[in-house]
This record gives C-alpha cells, sequence and structure tokens, in this order.
C-alpha cells in the first residue's frame, strides 16, 4: 500500500485484505476484525467487509436498514456470493434456523452456547452452578444467573398465535 499521503481506493484497499480464492469457495479476512466479523474502515466509519465486497460486485449500494447474511455461516468470509441481502428480521430468523442463536429474543446466551441442545443441557444438569460453569465453559457469574434467577422461564421461545 503506498505511503506519504497517497490515497488508495476503496476496491483496491478492501482486496489487499481478502484472500480470494475460487468463485465457489470462502474468502477469508485478513484484516481487523469486531464481535468476529469481517471490518473495513472507509473514513472515520467502520463497515462489514462483505457488504463492502458485495456492493462493489453488484454496483448497487445495499439500502439502509438491510443487512449481508452469510450463506456459508462464515462471518470472516468476504466473497459476494456468498452473501444475500436481507431484513434484519430475516438475517435473526436464519440464524435461529441454523442454530447460531439460542433464542431471538435473547441477547448474549448465543455466545455462550452453540446451539440450543447445549444451552437446554446446562439448565437440565442437576448439579450446583459453580459445577455446571465449569464443564459447560462458561463463568461462575454467568451460571448463578441463569440457574438462580430462573432465566430460563424468561427465554423461552414465543409460540405463535398464542
Amino acid at each position: 500500500m503506498p505511503r506519504c499521503g497517497k490515497r488508495v481506493d476503496v476496491e483496491t484497499r478492501l482486496y489487499e485484505k481478502i484472500d480470494k480464492r475460487r468463485p465457489d469457495e470462502c474468502w477469508p479476512w485478513k484484516g481487523y476484525t469486531h464481535k468476529g466479523y469481517a471490518t473495513f474502515r472507509i473514513g472515520s466509519q467502520k463497515h462489514h467487509a462483505i457488504r463492502i465486497a458485495w456492493e462493489l460486485e453488484n454496483g448497487v449500494l445495499i439500502p439502509p436498514g438491510m443487512e449481508m447474511d452469510h450463506l456459508c455461516n462464515n462471518r470472516l468470509c468476504c466473497n459476494p456470493a456468498h452473501g444475500e441481502v436481507v431484513t434484519h428480521s430475516e438475517n435473526m430468523r436464519r440464524a435461529w434456523a441454523r442454530g447460531r442463536i439460542v433464542n431471538q429474543g435473547q441477547r448474549g446466551m448465543g455466545k455462550h452456547f452453540k446451539d440450543t441442545a447445549a444451552f437446554k443441557a446446562f439448565m437440565a444438569d442437576p448439579r450446583s452452578w459453580h459445577e455446571k460453569a465449569a464443564d459447560h465453559g462458561i463463568s461462575r457469574s454467568t451460571a448463578y444467573i441463569w440457574t438462580k434467577q430462573g432465566v430460563q422461564k424468561r427465554f423461552q421461545p414465543k409460540v405463535s398465535g398464542a
């Protein structure tokens, strides 16, 4: 990348940080990440790299409020063919269906458990909260809160039509 104040266009900067492979493969991000996502800076603003790659590839700006769904389920993939423009609710519905989040209305638990079954196994474990914490790979404070404050009742999936 040129130095001494020379500007480099966005596309060149972006693709310097992408390990571009075959069109059907994931293109891993080699740059900065934020919360597990490939993150690219334009000026002072941070953007998801797949969003910029998709816009450059398709020549169309993604409307505000729309998101990119990683069809390959790889947050570091920047292959525009692996992304689809969707609404936030559709993105969350798909993440739920793929087991990336435990419950649509819940924040935080998805990062602790890979799927619903793992969360249910934790809650069904009859041992004390401090014993469960170590075996399930979560902090003791989180285990205490979930066990003692009945979090399983607050985060049950909503039943449609009820």
